[in-house]
């Protein structure tokens, strides 16, 4: 079917043809034609694998050695004309002189197949039973007349051999001519179950070579192509073509850097062979098939019955045969068909009438829609109309687009523009160019494009009729939603406010999804509205039953009451909110996807962490799933928070790593600054000490990045510039930065939420910087703070600031005690990166009080929290305490050699160690002491600590070897 050939003929094996290793064999079969068992040879491959080539070049070679050559080749048109092939191979005048040779009976048969042909139409001709054995025996005694001392008889395309050939040659198979060389060239998959069977048959009894054509392997592509084999080109086109060498050459065709002159010949003429093949259909199966090219890759009946527009039994018959012929081919067990490969549609394709082709992409469009079909199965039909739009198509491309927003929002931009485009500017279709824009505006906004997205709202919001208001008002709020994304709050605010003061009614459901947007863009200024509002929309929403509203109401409630102090309230709200939203379907929130975002920040606030986790994660995937695209980086950032807090710290990492690209590539600088201070904490928290500079790095970018008016998620931002300074090593700067963002020492500016943290942070900056009384006033400040909100891990951080306080006045007993309170404490909030972080202190604190079993304890918990979290950086400070411990305690050994005792205890401690030490309870010593058990017990445990001891047994060895057995 196709010509391969080498750029050089170096030897017999490779003559013309890159398959050198099947040329081979079709030549050591030609060495051995004198023998007298007659061999034959079946080349098997799939359309293009270069068959009808491999055997011309046994043809040539025979011809050079002089072998007599006989060829035949089967055409699909002469399939109902008996022995067809072996007519065409043996109507030479030898082989009739031949025959005239033989019995009278047997020549008398061969020449009504060989002689007479001319007269017959296959119909006429009919052989009983004995005479076909007769038949067959007899043409394979001509054949070994015909052979002499060695022939070769080559049939080529034997699939579309006739029955009786297919018989004939079954005989031949079992009972082999000596001194012929009987070559069959076919395509597995469209020969007859009766041909594949003889030739396994064959191959079972040795009397047939299998030789199979599979795939070219990548340098056999590049002796073809003339490419070298590291060639990105070749391995494009080696990949595209499946190692077929006519479809490598046809789509070299099409590649002005890959082809050739002779690349281009060869390609053509597959081409040509390739068009032969789809001419031979009937008018069916071209239409089905064109309609097959259309559709796409894989496609059922009733696409085809759709989009050909025949009747179903039409199609099915077509399909049929087209199956039959190899040029569709079922796929797995649906019953799904595709072209046996993607050259053979592409084809179709290029030779199918326009006019015809672009109804057909107008048919398929429609059944693919009604499937629900994947967008990237609609796309392609949507582009082939684009340039040849009609009136007519805008309802079913609407459709496409609305589809195509979720999966491919960057497609729908393009078709809806092109639909504004096709669409006349008049008023008389003013209400649908509307609906387009408002369809762009949202697609622009799925697709990142934020900004665009945001100047056509503001456009369109001029056109927008104020009736009816509920389409008016998700206009607003969704370009108000962006305007707060960009960072531009003060403007989100106005156009939320004079919206509201334009709607006919305040208690409309339009007022109640207004005032929540503004609730929370205000939340970003500080400036939120009075309880007795969020109140009232509560109630409003639930006179309206409208479940989704009634939740974003309680978020906002939540939030206010926050603001203001009222933890209780705030939880109450929370509470009521999750239980509603937990009950709603997405369906129901995917308008209101920031009623998500609100509630996860007030459950943040109240260390409710899995729940905020839970919040968030469902909030991410309604927002891509309901077009929200403005809303993801927001929902990651909240989540990146949660883990920042819980764990793990990669998933925190990562999470605003991701909320950072798309707030980039949708220009919103603001949300870019909020994603990268949370990577500061979060590269803080791993990395810490060994690169500090990467947090302050950070955290100084985002500063920059953050508007002024960013009020709550700019304090956040500076306490992680702060943590990442003081780490770094600078107190004083850590110092600067919190005062100057909380406007002075009382920290008036910063939200009550997040003061107690604020203050923590303070006093650990003070006690760096050695000004303790400093520390003092920022510890009693954070203890006032944690009282006015009673967060538990407002308590926490206010325990560690006192504990941090008497720990720089050496009360290291009390630290530890203190620090062990505010690990508690985080304990129970679930934060898992500050519990580690804060038995790091209790242990330090303890081993500064010689408490070192207590510190050993500490740590390996610490450690572990670490190791769970991903906190490298506390797992690396857990590890830098335990080699101090280590330290400490061989120390304390050291310092406790015998005749050190009584330097290391008191006066009573000696004489309540010399007591116990002889065996004496505890009951006893404290009888003959006047002292109570309890007091007893306490000096012997701070006796086994100073000399660290466990047991009574261990206090008298350490007695006796200080004094020996008078000392006891």
């Amino acid at each position: 079917m196709v010509l391969v050939r080498h750029q050089e003929d170096q030897k017999r094996g490779s003559s013309g043809s890159v398959r050198g290793e099947e040329l081979q064999r079709l030549f050591t079969a030609l060495d051995s034609i004198g023998s007298n068992t007659g061999r034959i040879v079946e080349v098997v491959g799939a359309p293009g694998t270069g068959k009808s080539r491999l055997v011309s070049d046994l043809t040539q070679e025979a011809c050079q050695r002089n072998v007599k050559l006989l060829s035949g080749r089967c055409v699909d048109a002469e399939r109902e004309i008996p022995f067809h092939p072996f007519v065409h191979a043996l109507s030479g005048p030898s082989a009739l002189d031949l025959i005239d040779r033989l019995p009278a009976d047997s020549a008398q048969l061969l020449r009504g197949a060989f002689v007479d042909t001319p007269s017959w139409d296959g119909s006429t001709y009919k052989l009983t039973s004995p005479e076909r054995v007769q038949f067959r025996k007899a043409v394979r005694t001509l054949l070994a007349h015909s052979a002499g001392p060695g022939m070769v008889l080559v049939l080529d395309d034997f699939h579309h051999a006739d029955p009786d050939s297919v018989e004939l040659l079954d005989y031949l198979v079992r009972f082999p001519v000596p001194r012929l060389l009987l070559v069959i060239a076919h395509r597995n998959r469209q020969a007859s179950a009766r041909l594949r069977s003889s030739f396994a048959h064959g191959v079972a009894l040795g009397t047939v070579e299998r030789v199979e054509l599979g795939a070219l392997s990548l340098s056999q592509s590049s002796q073809i192509l003339g490419l070298p084999p590291y060639d990105e080109r070749l391995r494009h086109l080696y990949r595209q073509s499946d190692g077929n060498p006519a479809y490598l050459l046809m789509l070299a065709h099409g590649d002005p850097e890959a082809s050739s002159k002779s690349v281009d010949c060869d390609a053509e003429l597959g081409t040509d062979m390739l068009l032969g093949e789809l001419a031979a259909l009937n008018t069916d199966e071209k239409t089905v098939v064109t309609a097959a090219a259309v559709i796409g890759d894989r496609f059922d009946l009733a696409a085809l019955t759709a989009v050909a527009e025949l009747d179903s039994d039409e199609v099915r018959r077509s399909v049929a045969h087209l199956l039959g012929r190899d040029i569709l081919r079922p796929v797995g067990t649906r019953a799904q068909y595709t072209f046996r490969h993607p050259v053979v549609r592409r084809l179709v394709c290029a030779h199918t009438d326009p006019l015809w082709r672009l109804s057909a992409h107008r048919r398929a469009l429609r059944v693919l829609l009604d499937r629900n079909a994947p967008v990237a199965s609609q796309a392609a039909h949507v582009e082939c109309l684009l340039d040849h739009l009609e009136p007519q198509d805008l309802p079913t491309l609407v459709r496409v687009a609305d589809h195509a927003v979720r999966s491919d929002p960057s497609s729908s931009v393009r078709w809806l523009r092109a639909m504004l485009h096709t669409l006349p500017d008049d008023g008389r279709h003013r209400a649908e160019r509307l609906q387009l824009s408002l369809k762009l505006a949202c697609a622009l906004m799925a697709a990142g494009r934020a900004a665009e997205s945001r100047e056509l709202y503001l456009r369109t919001l001029d056109q927008i009729p104020p009736c009816p208001p509920r389409v008016r008002a998700s206009a607003v709020i969704l370009c108000a939603q962006l305007e707060n994304m960009l960072g531009h709050h003060v403007e989100a605010g106005r156009l939320l406010e004079d919206e509201l003061a334009q709607l006919p009614s305040d208690t409309s459901t339009e007022a109640v999804e207004l005032i929540l947007a503004r609730q929370f863009v205000m939340s970003m200024q500080r400036r939120l509205d009075s309880t007795t509002l969020m109140e009232r929309c509560v109630r409003l929403s639930q006179q309206h039953e409208d479940r989704a509203n009634e939740a974003g109401a309680l978020a906002a409630l939540a939030l206010e009451r926050l603001f203001n102090g009222d933890v209780g309230g705030a939880e109450a709200a929370a509470t009521a909110c999750a239980s509603i939203v937990d009950m709603l379907p997405d369906a129901e929130l995917g308008e209101h996807v920031d009623y998500l975002a609100m509630l996860g920040g007030a459950e943040v606030h109240l260390d409710r962490f899995a729940q905020a986790k839970r919040h968030f994660t469902r909030g991410v995937s309604i927002a891509r799933a309901s077009r929200a695209h403005h809303h993801v980086p927001v929902m990651l950032l909240g989540l990146s928070t949660v883990y920042h807090q819980i764990g793990p710290l990669e998933s925190a990492l990562h999470t605003a790593a991701e909320a950072g690209q798309l707030a980039r590539v949708m220009g919103a600088d603001h949300v870019l600054g909020l994603t990268l201070a949370r990577q500061a904490a979060c590269v803080s928290a791993t990395e810490g000490h060994a690169h500090p500079e990467k947090a302050v790095a950070l955290a100084e970018e985002a500063l920059g990045l953050l508007s002024s008016d960013c009020f709550y998620r700019g304090i956040e931002a500076v306490l992680i510039f702060a943590d990442a300074v003081l780490t770094a090593g600078d107190p004083h700067g850590c110092r600067a930065l919190l005062l100057d963002a909380g406007h002075g020492p009382n920290l008036p500016r910063v939200p009550l939420m997040q003061r107690a943290r604020c203050f923590e942070k303070l006093t650990a900056a003070a006690v760096a910087a050695g000004d303790t009384a400093a520390a003092a006033t920022w510890a009693r400040s954070a203890h006032s703070a944690a009282l006015s909100t009673g967060v538990p891990s407002h308590g926490a951080f206010a325990m560690s600031a006192k504990a941090h306080v008497l720990s720089a006045t050496g009360d290291h007993e009390a630290a530890m005690l203190g620090y062990r309170s505010a690990a508690d404490l985080f304990s129970a909030a679930k934060m898992l990166v500050a519990h580690a972080r804060t038995l790091i202190l209790a242990a330090a604190s303890a081993s500064d009080c010689a408490r070192y079993d207590e510190a050993a304890t500490l740590l390996a918990l610490a450690r572990e929290l670490a190791r769970r979290c991903g906190a490298r950086h506390e797992y690396e400070n857990a590890r830098r305490h335990q080699r101090r411990l280590d330290r400490l305690v061989k120390n304390a050994e050291a310092a406790s050699e015998p005749g050190d005792v009584a330097a290391l205890l008191t006066a009573r401690e000696i004489e309540i160690a010399r007591m116990a030490g002889k065996g004496e309870r505890t009951k006893d010593i404290a009888e003959a002491l006047s002292l109570s058990p309890r007091t007893v017990d306490v000096h012997l445990t701070n006796i086994y600590r100073k000399l660290g001891i466990k047991s009574r047994a261990a206090l008298a060895n350490r007695l006796f070897r200080a004094t020996g057995p008078a000392g006891a």
